[in-house]
């Protein structure tokens, strides 16, 4: 049947486009268990703790202490950083510009991330701007992606990623490379299997 994110870990079949079989589910059970002292998850955009375990264990091919490893990073990462409250930070217009936000659904409910990554006004408004109000706000726009995702009953996101700005000149451009890389290493690390599709233009 369709799949829903909210069913309990003995109904649920599939994560994502990933089947989820017996075997899974009692992977799935151990490290619950071995996670059990940093549940339930300070994560205000969460499914459930059971999501975000079976995401990283995808993440990790199943490999049980990595994906414990990764779990407990997550909660930490999410403590240390206060993520739950980056969204309620003042942000500068220009800072807000960097990222173009969510445009509807597509034909399956999943919202639908739009991105134009531009090296050069990306240099520029690492100039002008607190490095770190940059990273926040990549951030706020993952954490409302989650949010979109977990209100219309779907567990990922549709990307559409427009690469005409990007050309070989991006690796002469040091600063752009390392906020591109840092964003990139956030959401492979701490949003693992957040993305359904990516649509690549």
């Amino acid at each position: 049947g369709p799949f829903s994110p909210l069913s309990p870990m003995s109904k649920i079949t599939r994560s994502g486009p990933h089947a989820i079989k017996q075997e899974q589910r009692e992977l799935h059970k151990k490290v619950r268990v071995l996670l059990n002292d940093v549940l339930p998850l300070d994560d205000c955009c969460k499914i459930t703790d059971d999501d975000i375990i079976m995401r990283h264990l995808i993440a990790k091919q199943w490999k049980e202490k990595d994906a414990v490893a990764s779990v407990r990073e997550y909660a930490k990462w999410r403590g240390v950083g206060k993520v739950n409250q980056v969204a309620s930070l003042p942000y500068t217009l220009k800072v807000k510009d960097q990222l173009h936000g969510y445009f509807g659904r597509d034909r399956e409910g999943f919202p639908v991330y739009f991105d134009q990554p531009n090296p050069s006004a990306l240099t520029k408004l690492a100039k002008e701007e607190k490095r770190e109000d940059i990273i926040n706000w990549h951030l706020v726009v993952a954490e409302m992606g989650r949010r979109l995702a977990k209100e219309g009953k779907v567990d990922r996101i549709t990307c559409v990623l427009d690469l005409r700005h990007v050309g070989m000149s991006i690796i002469g451009n040091p600063r752009a490379m390392s906020l591109l890389k840092e964003c990139a290493s956030i959401d492979q690390h701490k949003y693992p299997e957040n993305m359904r599709v990516m649509c690549i233009i």
